[in-house]
Parts: structure tokens; C-alpha cells; sequence
């Protein structure tokens, strides 16, 4: 599914795979050999079940990523969890508990710093309403709101997918896709490219 690099080692090297099931495969040689990342657990679930990578359903565009330090995040309607280098030891975001990172990228001026789409929501029904939300991680560690995708509405549900974040000569300039829908959940959705 994809080939992850450590901006800051070139021969670590993440290979994520799935189709029926999902795992990473993880390389200190610039990808002559690789090794299957540990059986542990990422994320408990209720009841003490144990919702393992390599069986979880996770739709192929939720948010992987090395960052700056060669930790593995990869996310889960839930949170952001990041490994410890290994594949073999997580532990969750706390900034991010309850949400869902749907995309996640390195901000490109500085790869210390990350940039994210959170989406999160609350309510149930027609009532149930949803927002995007454009996060930053700065080189610390620490996540702060940039602000919504959309300015909130009542029943206005925003379902942030896919970011893009690229260099320009003023600073950094971000698009991301958004799905919109206003009223009952029956409300027509739109989708938009907001920047």
C-alpha cells in the first residue's frame, strides 16, 4: 500500500501492506532485507479484545507516516498512535484521544513539524454534527488548532479527507478535500478543495 521514508535515515524503511490484512514490514538496510514489525498490540478494545494491526479494518487512506524521528504513526478512528521505533511498543497521541487524523503529512518548510486533518464529531442522529479541523504538531511534540476546514453551522457535517501541503515563495500553502452536507443525514453531500 505504501513505502514509507525517515527523513532523517535513509536506510530505515517502512513497507505497509493489506489487502484482506494490514501490517508493516520494517528495514535498517535501505530495503535489502526487511522484518515483520512485532505482534503486539496497537490499540485496545473493549470487552479486552486486542484490535491487532494485522487484522484491523482500516479504509486504505487512513494516515501513516514517519516523522522526523523515525516513529511510525499511523492512525485510527480514535486517535494517532505512534510506535517506538520498532513496530513493537505504542502508545497514543493524547492531544488527538477521540479523534480521527485522516491525513497526516510532514510540514515540507520544516519535517520536525507535522500538519493534520482531525475529524471529529458528536450527536447522534440528524442531529449528529461533524468537523474538520487543521492541527499542527510543532517540533516539541505538541498539537494546537489551526483552525476548522469549514466555519460551523447547525447539522453541518465537514469530513476532511485528503491533504496537500506545498512550498511557495510567501510560505506554505495547504489544500484539503473536503465532504459536506447540511440538514438531515439524508442531506445531499458535496465535496469541495478548500485551501
Amino acid at each position: 500500500i505504501q513505502v514509507l521514508n525517515d527523513p532523517s535515515d535513509p536506510n530505515h524503511v517502512v513497507v505497509r501492506y493489506g489487502i484482506a490484512t494490514q501490517g508493516y514490514l520494517f528495514s535498517r538496510d535501505g530495503g535489502r532485507t526487511f522484518k515483520a514489525m512485532c505482534s503486539q498490540a496497537i490499540a485496545p478494545m473493549a470487552e479486552d479484545k486486542i484490535l491487532r494491526l494485522s487484522g484491523q479494518r482500516v479504509p486504505g487512506a487512513a494516515a501513516t507516516l514517519l516523522d522526523a524521528q523515525g516513529k511510525l504513526l499511523v492512525s485510527q478512528i480514535g486517535g494517532l498512535w505512534t510506535d517506538d521505533g520498532t513496530g513493537c511498543s505504542w502508545g497514543k497521541q493524547p492531544a488527538l484521544e477521540g479523534m480521527w487524523p485522516f491525513s497526516v503529512r510532514r510540514d515540507p518548510k520544516n519535517a520536525n513539524e507535522l500538519i493534520a486533518v482531525v475529524n471529529a464529531s458528536m450527536g447522534e442522529g440528524d442531529a449528529i454534527t461533524s468537523r474538520s479541523t487543521l492541527m499542527r504538531r510543532d517540533a516539541t511534540g505538541a498539537w494546537s488548532s489551526l483552525g476548522l476546514l469549514k466555519k460551523d453551522q447547525p447539522n453541518q457535517r465537514v469530513y476532511g479527507n485528503e491533504l496537500v501541503a506545498t512550498t511557495t515563495a510567501t510560505g506554505t500553502r495547504l489544500y484539503a478535500g473536503a465532504t459536506i452536507s447540511v440538514g438531515a443525514l439524508t442531506a445531499p453531500q458535496k465535496t469541495q478543495i478548500l485551501f
